[in-house]
């Protein structure tokens, strides 16, 4: 009669677990579903075999039991490249997509120093020498000044 009470139990909480009902620990800290229905139902095989009188598996002989073999290792993530396109659209690992790289305005840039004032104008002095060349500034140029006759 022990025996089939053990293996009910066993097949209940087992079924439980199946269902997808969370189970604490030994520690009650409410592990994930999976490691705390493990723990439950190792908990549960520990009694059923000392009530039985056999010796009871450790945890990690028990887990094996219940275990697959670990799977390959994934293919190592690689690092994308990112650029923007002339025309300012982001491309990710050389494709184009289709979401503009749309960025913050910057700071205004300081104004520049004034530049330094320059020298006072002078009106010149224009005259015509008495042999009818201009003269400007008092220097006598070659041009000569012809103007109607009066």
């Amino acid at each position: 009669m022990k025996k089939f009470l053990g293996i009910l139990l066993l097949s209940v909480i087992a079924a439980i677990s199946l269902a997808g009902f969370s189970a604490c620990d030994a520690s009650g800290s409410g592990d994930t579903e999976q490691d705390g229905a493990f723990l439950t139902v190792y908990n549960s095989y520990v009694v059923y075999a000392e009530e039985n009188g056999e010796t009871p598996l450790s945890y990690e002989e028990w887990l094996k039991t219940i275990k697959g073999e670990k799977g390959e290792k994934g293919a190592d993530g690689k690092t994308p490249t990112i650029e923007i396109s002339a025309d300012g659209f982001w491309v990710i690992n050389g494709v184009k997509t289709e979401y503009k790289a749309i960025g913050q305005d910057g700071k205004d840039g300081k104004d520049g120093t004034n530049g330094t004032n320059g020298q006072d104008g002078v009106t010149p002095t224009i005259e015509i020498s008495a042999d009818g060349f201009w003269v400007i500034n008092g220097v006598k140029t070659e041009y000569k000044a012809i103007g109607q006759d009066g």
